[in-house]
């Protein structure tokens, strides 16, 4: 089986949503080559290698990738 490991950051987004709120998602040059790679082909394994930090942020951050079906 084929795999492929993506290397760098992946960054929080915030958008504003209203007038006092914003919503979130992640975006970046390997996270989001690594999300659309394992959304065409399903077969291959696809991960990304990063640096998160040990807060609530960081671990949504890891559920999103996990979620996306992507090794960490």
């Amino acid at each position: 089986m084929s795999s492929i490991t993506f290397f760098g950051e992946c960054m929080i987004e915030l958008r504003h949503s209203g007038e006092h709120s914003f919503s979130q998602s992640y975006a970046g040059d390997i996270y989001n080559a690594a999300v659309y790679l394992k959304r065409c082909f399903p077969e291959i394994k696809t991960g990304i290698s990063t640096c998160i930090g040990n807060d609530k942020y960081s671990q949504l951050m890891l559920n999103a990738f996990v979620a996306e079906g992507l090794n960490t």
